[in-house]
């Protein structure tokens, strides 16, 4: 009777302690006390190895006793690593492995799951054992040159020990591979296999699909967003602003969906998806409306000849086509003789004219600095500007951006 008290009062202290554990304390501080009771004892053939979920993935975390937004940072640091020097460095945290030694349990899983490239033998696995409250390293051979047993246990001591004795193992897991990259970074490692062919494309191809893997989700949410908002404004830009020919033709000549690919590269699948969809759908619709007249609705509006369209234009605008500094066009509809004018003004050296507001004004002298810039006001510059149209010639004044102070 007094045994059968002694283990109901256990009980109820164990189970205080789990709830204050888990309300105040540390998640794997409570994980730790829970093992008593309930825990899994691995054995190696037990351990899930984590490359068969995903290439990117290098924690094998199966009790969840490390926080999954620590496993994202440690793998993006190993995965960083391997793009880097091919090393491969997985990381395993169990519960328990029952009375197994953790440096020979650490040791049959490293030659269990081949870590490490096999010309390179450059694995290294790190083992957390939880009940037993141990870390060890296991280090292919082709490791063993720049982490040598002494510096391993440095590590172990200085960068994750002191964490796990509070109880933070997703913090001393951390930091300690923390540790472990940056004394591969600065060594001298050079794997074997580097600079072979297939070796190249497998690694560049590794190191594409790790960085897309492991982007927040919060990026592809934005991504896809801006992809979308981009896809409507070009699918907009591509539909005429109303039911006129005049309409149609300026988004014929102006709409370009491919216009900023090079520029804006995140948004290239929008890009593409809306040049499709104006080759294969929207174009043939706009074209339509260019050919119909406005007055008699017939699909008849024809592009006149220069011959014929230039005595239809202006003197003013025969200057401006003639210079190119404007496009003119007339279309007439062979079947009410109705006319359109199109005009479009180009990116050129003419400029329009304040007396006849033809687009042929022209700088005829080079700009002449009358006011020196500082570094607190700009400066002035003139020049003599001549209309080939009218002859009206004027001096034009231009401002000189303010002198940049030294740093």
């Amino acid at each position: 009777m007094k045994d059968k008290t002694q283990k109901s009062f256990r009980g109820i202290v164990r189970i205080l302690l789990l709830v204050f554990c888990y309300t105040f304390g540390s998640h794997a501080f409570a994980l730790a006390l829970e093992h008593e009771q309930t825990v899994d004892i691995y054995k190696v053939t037990d351990v899930p190895n984590p490359r068969n979920e995903s290439s990117s993935n290098w924690v094998s975390n199966p009790n969840q006793i490390l926080d999954e937004s620590y496993v994202w940072k440690i793998n993006n640091m190993l995965s960083q690593l391997e793009d880097s020097l091919s090393i491969e460095v997985t990381v395993v945290a169990l519960p328990s492995i029952g009375e197994d030694i953790p440096a020979e349990f650490a040791h049959k899983l490293f030659e269990h799951w081949g870590i490490g490239k096999k010309a390179d033998d450059n694995g290294l696995l790190i083992l957390l054992v939880l009940d037993q409250r141990k870390v060890t390293f296991a280090t292919g051979y082709g490791l063993e040159g720049v982490l040598p047993d002494a510096l391993c246990f440095r590590i172990q001591q200085n960068e994750m020990v002191p964490w796990f004795r509070k109880n933070d193992f997703d913090r001393g897991m951390t930091e300690g591979v923390r540790a472990v990259t940056l004394v591969l970074y600065g060594s001298d490692y050079e794997p074997v296999s580097q600079g072979t062919s297939d070796n190249y494309w497998k690694s560049a191809g590794n190191t594409l699909w790790n960085f897309l893997t492991n982007q927040p989700p919060m990026l592809w949410v934005f991504l896809i967003l801006v992809n979308v908002i981009t896809y409507l404004m070009k699918v907009n830009k591509a539909r005429p602003k109303d039911s006129s020919a005049l309409a149609a033709i300026k988004v014929l000549t102006l709409y370009n969906p491919l216009g900023c690919l090079v520029l804006f590269f995140p948004v290239w699948p929008a890009l593409i998806a809306a040049s499709l969809w104006y080759k294969f759908y929207q174009k043939q619709r706009v074209i339509l409306q260019s050919k119909t007249c406005d007055s008699c609705k017939a699909v008849a509006l024809q592009l006149l000849p220069n011959e014929l369209a230039t005595p239809l234009l202006s003197a003013s605008e025969q200057m401006a086509h003639k210079l190119g500094s404007a496009i003119h066009r007339i279309y007439q509809c062979t079947s009410c003789g109705w006319l359109l004018r199109y005009k479009s003004i180009t990116i050129s050296e003419y400029r329009m004219c304040n007396q006849c507001h033809t687009i042929a004004s022209k700088r005829i002298s080079p700009w002449k600095t009358i006011k020196e810039p500082t570094y607190s006001d700009a400066g002035l510059e003139v020049a003599d500007s001549l209309c080939l149209m009218c002859g009206d010639k004027k001096q034009t004044t231009q401002k000189i951006p303010r002198k940049t102070p030294p740093q």
